[in-house]
């Protein structure tokens, strides 16, 4: 679940049913469309796919606003469990 404003506690079913697919290429390519301001991304997983994704997620994030490109001055911070 992706909700950059938060999740009702109250309706946090309803959100899970409505969730998207899952999967560490669709999660990456998610945090890359948000481009959240100062994110952390935490990798408790030891798992291979993930560690891949590290160099993807610590680049600046790029926006297209028409013939304009700005990117994020601040990548996402990556802690792992290693």
């Amino acid at each position: 679940m992706y909700h950059p404003e938060g999740i009702d506690a109250a309706h946090y079913k309803e959100a899970m049913q409505n969730g998207e697919p899952g999967g560490i290429n669709h999660m990456v390519e998610r945090i890359v469309e948000m481009n959240s301001f100062n994110s952390v991304f935490v990798d408790c997983t030891a798992s291979e796919n993930v560690a891949r994704q590290h160099e993807t997620l610590a680049q600046p994030q790029r926006e297209h606003r028409g013939s304009q490109q700005s990117c994020s001055p601040h990548p996402i911070s990556i802690a792992t469990n290693s």
